[in-house]
């Protein structure tokens, strides 16, 4: 799939076309899926945090997800995709992470983390500048003191 065609169904997906949507999940880790990128996001958080509990913001198919957890992380990660939470999990098959659907922007019902990510380009999707004060404070909400947010 050529990157104009990628992009043509990136941004039908973003305006909620259900057959964009469809096939953007049918084939998003073929689309987008980078494993040097993922590892490079991997060594990062690695080089600044030991593994401990650690919360993955809009994770997509799960794949940074789970390097971490097998890494030694303890991970819940969220996206606002019911099919992409379903996809993350089938890629979970030891059952180590949990795994939500919900959306970023409101993190009410968890609880602290000594680390949260928001990685790749999943916070491009707030847009809006008041969105980005209340999303920073709601991941403030959520540290643990001398937590670290990775984005």
């Amino acid at each position: 799939m050529d990157d104009r065609i990628l992009r043509e169904l990136i941004y039908l997906g973003r305006m909620n076309d259900p057959v964009a949507l469809q096939c953007l999940y049918d084939y998003y880790d073929a689309l987008v899926k980078d494993e040097e990128a993922s590892r490079e996001w991997v060594s990062w958080i690695e080089s600044e945090l030991a593994p401990c509990d650690c919360l993955e913001l809009a994770c997509g198919s799960g794949e940074i997800t789970e390097m971490l957890a097998k890494k030694g992380y303890t991970m819940t990660a969220l996206d606002l995709s019911e099919e992409m939470v379903k996809q993350a999990k089938s890629k979970n098959l030891e059952g180590s992470i949990q795994f939500l659907c919900q959306d970023m922007r409101n993190l009410s019902n968890l609880g602290s983390y000594s680390g949260i990510f928001c990685l790749c380009d999943s916070f491009n999707y707030i847009l809006e500048k008041e969105e980005i004060d209340a999303f920073f404070h709601e991941v403030s909400q959520h540290l643990k003191p001398n937590g670290l947010f990775f984005f």
